[in-house]
């Protein structure tokens, strides 16, 4: 497989991650406007939690497409890859944190189980994808710096 061919399979992923994202974002709003129906501020303060969660992993995800771009075009190995890699966890990073709060939420006015086990499960996996993005930023840093070490010695 060539480099522009992963490229648009990734980009395509990308598309693919966007059109799922808004589509959760739809099922979990409908899905807490029947089972919160009761609970006026909870319901206000979970929906709000998806509407941030979901633009922040929508950022993410084009944050990916440019990465996948520069594959493409055969830079994979560049600071600027490595920094939109550091972005990436960050906005990880503040799902989870916003995940936290209708953790909080549920612990305190105990609003059920199913609540309360989505909400760890977006914790876990958002703190997954922020530690592996950094991890990524890393080795990618050190392959620019390597990559721009031997254009130097040529």
């Amino acid at each position: 497989m060539t480099q522009k061919s992963v490229s648009v399979i990734l980009r395509i992923l990308c598309v693919i991650s966007l059109i799922a994202v808004v589509l959760m974002s739809v099922f979990l709003f409908r899905i807490l406007g029947k089972v919160l129906k009761d609970q006026g501020t909870a319901a206000v303060i979970f929906k709000a939690v998806i509407v941030i969660c979901a633009l922040l992993v929508a950022t993410a995800v084009l944050l990916a497409w440019a990465i996948f771009s520069d594959i493409g075009r055969g830079q994979s190995f560049t600071l600027r890859n490595a920094k939109r890699l550091k972005a990436m966890s960050l906005l990880f990073a503040f799902v989870a944190l916003a995940a936290l709060v209708p953790l909080t939420l549920i612990v305190i006015s105990e609003l059920g189980y199913l609540s309360l086990i989505f909400s760890i499960v977006v914790v876990f996996v958002a703190i997954s994808f922020c530690v592996i993005c950094l991890c990524l930023s890393y080795l990618i840093k050190n392959g620019a710096d390597i990559e721009e070490e031997n254009r130097l010695t040529v």
